[in-house]
């Protein structure tokens, strides 16, 4: 159960990140653009590894790894510069 609350919460944001690549007009081909990158790791995560985990110390680091994708996305959508 925990693991699919994981995969939704990790779709949300890959939908948050494509709204935001596209209001930024990121190319979506561009695959050394590092919100490509960070999305397409985000989709891997959520449609692939979240099924082979095996421990809750597994599943922890998954949401701490979506915790730091949602600050930096909260960050770049408010223009604060750090």
């Amino acid at each position: 159960m925990k693991i699919e609350a994981t995969k939704e919460r990790g779709a949300s944001l890959l939908a948050q990140f494509y709204h935001f690549q596209d209001e930024s007009d990121i190319d979506f081909s561009d695959n050394t653009n590092p919100w490509i990158i960070m999305s397409d790791d985000l989709s891997d995560l959520i449609n692939t590894k979240l099924y082979l985990i095996q421990t809750f110390d597994e599943l922890e680091r998954c949401n701490g790894y979506l915790d730091g994708l949602e600050r930096m996305l909260h960050v770049a959508t408010r223009g604060v510069i750090m």
